[in-house]
């Protein structure tokens, strides 16, 4: 990473801030009962996405060994770096900063990191807030991924090599000035992306309760009302199975052979794209395939098609492109003359039907396939065709608003990321605070971590020493 800095400041690697560097230990389960053995709360990667919010507080109860408790127990500023159990989506490398709130849960009780997560330890010559916000950026930049190691979908920091990144290194007084400047505008936005949240919450209250209203006919009240002549038929309460076709499309669950084929098979995955269907990684199936579901069943344009499997309750129309075939993980629903398509559309979104099929499913614990049986069961709110029409027609009228209100609080949110980036960038820059030129150089700084550095690694030498001396006697016993 190429930043500028001013001329009284240094640019020393990570590994000549550091004192101290272990690996953390996932010790035994808390029932564990051995002498020699305590408990500790350890902090997992898990921790790391709601630090701030939580410090630690679902951190997992082991315990570990006296003696690596004791290399390893937190301290006040001390930086914890997440070294493995990263993805394609998230790179490994995040840190969080143990300070005096994280430490204060369950006082009692040591803290230490997990296995997968590496102690540095900082110099106490330096300000470890304003290292830990620097390496924050770093990672936000995406720099981080040049440190990436392991598979695609297992992704390891080469720790060593995250050691030489440079850092850019104020005088101690600086680096105080700047942290205090960063909290500071950080909890300006930290205030507007709340409030922003809050009415994203809040659009999705009104969300729910127009399609509640929707189809108690509250929201059509006055539209009937207002009709010149009467409405011949009155909202009934049916189940699905009986104003619908309900097709599942490969019933034997088998995957058809690929071999030389050119048709995408649409899974719940090809539904995913917030536009609609996107084909792109869908698996081809034959011409042999695809007219067999032809057919058997057809394809028509006022059908609708539900997830069953994935993401439960994503509902779409048919794809527009002219050949494709669907995998056993959704279901094509079929409207009679009963149900218009697009109200049909409606009634199947997911916040208008997941909680009543997850709750006949009787399970909350991951998202399981469903069955035709229950599927067919769901209670739909049956009113007249020209009143599914208004209905349809105000939904759509009120959802293109509030999407519209989403899109834009999205892009204020993101607004605000791009701001934190910026504002760091200038600290780390040297341009957020005004420079003094009375503050002690950043050399001088440098020249003490380097004593203290030094100072650790006798310490550490003459530990593991005596601890040798100690085991060689032990061992001349008779």
């Amino acid at each position: 990473m190429e930043l500028q800095h001013p001329d009284s400041w240094e640019a020393p690697k990570l590994d000549e801030l550091i004192i101290y560097a272990i690996g953390g230990d996932w010790g035994k389960a808390p029932d564990f009962d051995e002498d020699e053995y305590v408990e500790v709360s350890c902090i997992r990667g898990s921790e790391f996405r709601h630090w701030k919010r939580d410090r630690g507080s679902t951190a997992s109860l082991r315990k570990v060994k006296l003696r690596s408790l004791a290399s390893r127990q937190l301290k006040e500023g001390d930086i914890l770096v997440e070294v493995s159990g990263g993805g394609p989506e998230q790179p490994v490398g995040r840190t969080i900063l143990i300070d005096k709130a994280a430490l204060a849960i369950a006082p009692d009780l040591p803290k230490i990191p997990t296995n997968f997560v590496r102690l540095a330890r900082p110099s106490t010559s330096l300000n470890s807030k304003y290292l830990n916000s620097f390496l924050e950026f770093f990672y936000a930049s995406g720099e981080i991924n040049r440190y990436q190691g392991g598979s695609n979908n297992l992704r390891n920091l080469k720790f060593p090599d995250f050691l030489t990144i440079q850092v850019p290194l104020p005088p101690l007084s600086e680096q105080k000035r700047i942290v205090t400047k960063i909290e500071e505008l950080f909890s300006e936005l930290d205030a507007g992306e709340e409030s922003f949240k809050l009415a994203r919450k809040q659009l999705g209250i009104y969300r729910q309760s127009l399609l509640k209203q929707a189809f108690e006919g509250k929201l059509t009240e006055a539209w009937r009302k207002g009709q010149i002549t009467p409405l011949m038929e009155e909202w009934t309460e049916v189940e699905l199975a009986d104003i619908t076709q309900i097709i599942d499309p490969n019933p034997s669950h088998r995957y058809p052979s690929y071999a030389g084929g050119k048709i995408p098979l649409l899974a719940t995955k090809q539904m995913e794209g917030r536009d609609g269907w996107d084909p792109s990684s869908a698996k081809l199936t034959t011409e042999e395939f695809y007219q067999q579901r032809v057919d058997k069943h057809g394809f028509d344009e006022s059908d609708v098609i539900f997830a069953r499997k994935g993401r439960l309750g994503l509902a779409r129309k048919p794809p527009k492109f002219p050949k494709y075939a669907f995998s056993h993980t959704v279901f094509i629903v079929r409207p009679s003359g009963r149900i218009s398509s697009d109200y049909l559309l409606w009634v199947l979104r997911p916040d208008s039907v997941v909680s009543w099929l997850m709750a006949e499913l009787n399970t909350g614990a991951g998202v399981p396939t469903l069955g035709k049986g229950i599927f067919g069961r769901l209670p739909i709110h049956l009113p007249p065709l020209d009143e599914q029409q208004e209905i349809v027609r105000l939904l759509e009228e009120q959802f293109t608003v509030i999407e519209q209100n989403e899109r834009e609080i999205d892009a204020a949110l993101k607004r605000s990321e791009a701001l934190r980036q910026s504002i760091l960038k200038r600290a780390f820059s040297g341009q957020l605070v005004p420079q003094d030129p009375t503050d002690e150089p950043a050399s001088q700084l440098l020249t003490r971590i380097q004593a203290e550095r030094t100072e650790q690694e006798t310490a550490t030498q003459a530990t593991k020493k005596a601890k040798k001396t100690a085991k060689s006697k032990t061992a001349k016993r008779p």
